[in-house]
């Protein structure tokens, strides 16, 4: 791959440098600032010729878009990070990558679930739970235990939503079975498991 153009090569760090000044004090301002500088990067940069660095920053826009709609308790904000998520998960399989690809459906599935307790939507959960089972096609547990466990304890929330939601017994067990596996990979890996709901890539 040809080397980015200066200009962007600028701005990615300027970003990274937003992102490290926040860490972990993400504010609704904070957030927009960097979500409107990913989107003129995007803007700015070939699609064609750079697929996998646009799909990195469609997936970072999505990050961000995410944590402002949770935060700002605006659903279209979320329907945005849906957009920019699914725009990398289609560029991402272009290039057989299948990590960043399964960390993105697992991102996509955590901000569905959301999107449905906000909205009231059972159709958002359904979505969110065959994410996170095409990220666990790749999250495959002997090979990525931490992002299986990760994956599994995603999925036990949606299921544990939905059963509180409507009252589905079948499915709160269903979440515990999840819980249940993904807490046999943390015990043992205790140090790198963040518990019941892992940070976004």
């Amino acid at each position: 791959m040809k080397p980015l153009p200066s200009e962007i090569t600028s701005k990615i760090n300027k970003l990274k440098k937003m992102m490290t000044d926040c860490n972990a004090s993400l504010s609704e301002e904070a957030l927009g600032r960097m979500a409107d500088l990913c989107i003129s990067i995007l803007g700015a940069l070939s699609r064609s010729d750079y697929k996998l660095t646009w799909a990195s920053l469609q997936t970072t826009l999505g990050n961000f878009l995410h944590e402002l709609g949770v935060l700002t308790r605006q659903s279209e904000t979320l329907v945005r990070s849906a957009n920019a998520y699914r725009a990398a998960l289609c560029a991402f399989a272009e290039e057989d990558a299948a990590y960043p690809w399964a960390q993105t459906q697992n991102n996509l599935g955590v901000m569905l679930s959301r999107l449905g307790e906000m909205i009231g939507n059972p159709n958002c959960f359904d979505q969110a739970l065959d994410a996170f089972g095409a990220a666990l096609e790749v999250f495959v547990k002997d090979d990525f235990p931490i992002e299986w466990a990760g994956t599994k304890t995603n999925m036990g929330n949606t299921l544990e939503s939905v059963g509180t939601s409507v009252g589905d017994v079948a499915s709160l067990r269903r979440a515990q079975a999840a819980y249940k596996e993904a807490l046999e990979v943390a015990t043992r890996k205790s140090a790198l498991f963040n518990g019941p709901r892992p940070s976004l890539t």
